[in-house]
């Protein structure tokens, strides 16, 4: 049996540009970081305006919290510590990923004291990345933890048994039979997980949410940490052509922070999910191409 050598590759070979080239890779691929650290992650948004900054990634895991990702192609600095505490207040960010090709030993301590010293819903991650390939294969990337929560593999297990004692797995028994009646809507983002809402992204910072609680429904949001404001007025001149498509008022007096709500029937009977999971499939298609065609028609008269 021939045996090959491992072979360090320096990562700016691979990814020349940090914030053109590293970041975008690095948010198509968040379920190899959420497997190094034992958490599921789905993208919310990237380059994330926080004031004058811009968060590099902005992710949730699978309880619905939010994750801050911040990466360098670089040894860490004091630059990009500072902008974690400075995105963690303004994202409200519970879970904080920190990638560098280098950790500094002030930087390593520095986590680990954020660790030991905040509450413990707060998590810091320092993960050192590695690039190697054996011969001409590709080249792989490798997540080390440098840094990680005290007990965190501990906690990480006790929350999925909390998490799953408590819902008695109804969550991610809906989005399982939702994706088993219709696979295809996995490439619209959705996932078997347990949570209550699942958001899809549609295009210039706008998504389409779903939730399911005793009854299902349909809305329109902004990505994290953009206002619904800012949504409302990027929609505005389209406001009726979107009530007319989906057949409900732009605003609602009840909702404040989402637009364009629709309410399903019930879920609380597991025998009326098919019906619900039709109706929430069709009101979600319905959505996110009424928005598509008018995002398109934006797009178009502003060339």
């Amino acid at each position: 049996m021939e045996i090959g050598k491992l072979i360090a590759i320096e990562p700016r070979a691979v990814w020349p540009h940090e914030a053109l080239k590293f970041t975008p890779w690095l948010a198509s691929q968040l379920d190899h970081l959420g497997e190094a650290i034992g958490d599921e992650l789905e993208l919310l948004s990237a380059e994330t305006a926080v004031g004058p900054f811009s968060a590099d990634i902005v992710a949730r895991n699978q309880y619905g919290e939010t994750v801050l990702i911040e990466n360098q192609l670089a040894k860490s600095d004091h630059t990009h510590l500072g902008q974690i505490m400075t995105y963690l207040a303004g994202l409200e960010a519970k879970t904080i990923i920190w990638v560098s090709t280098r950790f500094q030993a002030e930087h390593v301590s520095a986590m680990r004291w954020l660790n030991d010293h905040t509450p413990p819903e707060f998590r810091f991650f320092a993960i050192e990345l590695r690039v190697v390939r054996i011969g001409d294969s590709p080249a792989a990337p490798i997540f080390d933890i440098v840094v990680q929560p005290n007990a965190f593999e501990r906690e990480i297990k006790a929350r999925k048994t909390e998490a799953l004692a408590k819902s008695d797995s109804r969550l991610r028994d809906f989005w399982t039979g939702y994706l088993e009646r219709y696979p295809e809507d996995t490439k619209l983002g959705v996932k078997a997980w347990n949570v209550n809402n699942q958001w899809l992204p549609v295009a210039g910072g706008i998504l389409v949410g779903t939730w399911i609680a005793k009854t299902c429904g349909v809305y329109v949001r902004g990505q994290s940490s953009v206002p619904i404001a800012a949504i409302a007025e990027q929609l505005a001149n389209h406001r009726a052509q979107l009530e007319a498509m989906l057949g409900v008022p732009f605003t609602s007096a009840r909702e404040k922070e989402w637009l364009l709500v629709q309410q399903g029937s019930s879920v609380v009977d597991p025998a009326t999910w098919p019906q619900a999971i039709d109706w929430l499939h069709q009101r979600t298609h319905a959505t996110v191409n009424a928005l598509r065609q008018t995002l398109a028609t934006v797009e178009e008269s502003s060339i």
